[in-house]
């Protein structure tokens, strides 16, 4: 079997400062050689050592872009941590907003999420920032019996980051629709047949009929679905158990008429 040519962590690192891998032996293998002594390399940053060096408010931003659908329930929770939130209660704003949807994200992934973008802070009781320790076992003596007890961990606590109110605060969903009718002005017949159809809330199969069988939608071929998830992800429908125009769909609504 060939040697292996290995990189150990401190020789990683010293490539990064500028600072030459060992030599690849010859004897070692018939791969292609690595390097010599007086080579540069690139080398990865270990996964851990990686950061996002991007403002709050970018990393931010795409985090959310990368939750489809759960915008609303970014704000709710953003909301909810303006003031000091423990977990039970950021649970219960997240299984509120998340009632007539599924979703793979739960309140402790969603938290974990804009806690990394930094759009929320995680503490403890006194507000300082937690720290997931092991909590050692508490000792309970029962009819002369002693056992080990697994203990309760310390309160969590969390709450929004200056970046993340500002997030919170800005959030503009008329003018994120009126944005996406002006990049796709040629679909607005579509677009407002939505939003007036889902009034009084609507079916993907009801509207589908329609949106599936336009001439606007034959070339490209689109289906009903793509237009729900650019309103929705806009601001101008909620699926509540059927598709329904918002307050700013209908104002959105109102100017098309």
């Amino acid at each position: 079997m060939a040697a292996s040519f290995e990189i150990t962590p401190t020789d990683a690192m010293n490539a990064a400062e500028g600072a030459p891998l060992p030599a690849w032996d010859p004897k070692g293998g018939s791969h292609p050689r690595i390097a010599d002594n007086d080579d540069r390399v690139a080398v990865l940053v270990p996964s851990e050592e990686a950061r996002d060096v991007r403002p709050a408010s970018e990393r931010i931003a795409s985090a959310v872009q990368n939750l489809p659908g759960q915008r609303a329930v970014v704000l709710a929770v953003l909301n909810a941590c303006r003031e000091r939130c423990e977990d039970d209660a950021v649970a219960a704003v997240v299984a509120e907003a998340q009632r007539n949807s599924r979703s793979v994200y739960g309140p402790q992934a969603l938290c974990s999420i804009l806690e990394r973008a930094g759009a929320l802070s995680h503490v403890d009781v006194d507000g300082n920032p937690y720290r997931n320790e092991d909590v050692e076992p508490v000792r309970v003596v029962e009819d002369g019996v002693e056992y080990l007890q697994a203990a309760e961990p310390p309160a969590s606590y969390w709450v929004v980051t200056e970046e993340g109110r500002a997030f919170a605060d800005e959030d503009d969903p008329t003018a994120r629709t009126l944005a996406l009718l002006d990049k796709q002005a040629r679909y607005e017949p579509i677009y407002q047949y939505l939003l007036t159809a889902c009034a009084d809330g609507a079916s993907t199969k009801m509207l589908s009929a329609w949106v599936d069988s336009h001439d606007l939608t034959q070339e490209p071929r689109l289906y009903v679905a793509h237009f729900l998830h650019e309103l929705e992800e806009s601001g101008a429908l909620e699926w509540r158990g059927a598709w329904t125009t918002t307050e700013a769909g209908e104002e959105i609504l109102a100017r098309l008429d």
